[in-house]
């Protein structure tokens, strides 16, 4: 019974989601931006087509995504926008591995001086990995040689938060 409510849920997400992908495919060759997203480019493999996939999967497998984006990116070097891709992959991957939690928050911030990605899940955690993996130590190295940091820990409520900045200007440095 319990089995047959959730393969029901999750054919309505996949539904719901394959109807946003058809707008959102519609509105890129109008030439207009993705829904949520107009501060963020969406060339392959950019910070904007791994959230916007981020955020389907989440949603079709029940878990709420609070996603708030503010500022343009037109100051941030592909560089800073790679590293951020990919310490939203590493965020996600591990809320997906480790959380027993139905909610996540995605914040995103550039400005000026750069960007800044919050990933918070409230948890609470399935099990007792305290953070600091092979991934999140890759993450903070692939930061700190773009001049970015990284703070990555667990919550008070049990969640685990992972936060990380990248400096704007910064298309001289490798990707």
């Amino acid at each position: 019974m319990l089995l047959a409510r959730v393969a029901a849920r999750v054919r309505e997400s996949l539904i719901a989601v394959g109807e946003l992908v058809t707008a959102w495919d519609s509105d890129r060759r109008h030439g207009l931006p993705p829904p949520g997203q107009s501060t963020l480019e969406t060339r392959p493999g950019s910070l904007g087509e791994l959230l916007g996939g981020w955020v389907a999967t989440l949603a079709a497998s029940g878990v709420r995504v609070a996603l708030s984006i503010e500022g343009a990116r037109e100051h941030l070097g592909d560089a800073a926008e790679d590293a951020l891709a990919v310490a939203l992959d590493e965020a996600i991957a591990n809320v997906v591995r480790h959380s027993a939690g139905t909610s996540v928050a995605i914040d995103i911030r550039f400005d000026l001086g750069g960007a800044t990605l919050r990933v918070e899940d409230p948890g609470p955690s399935r099990d007792s990995h305290g953070g600091a993996g092979t991934g999140l130590k890759v993450l903070a190295r692939r930061l700190e040689a773009i001049d970015g940091r990284m703070r990555a820990g667990p919550t008070d409520t049990g969640g685990f938060t992972l936060e990380a900045t990248v400096p704007a200007n910064n298309a001289h440095l490798p990707r």
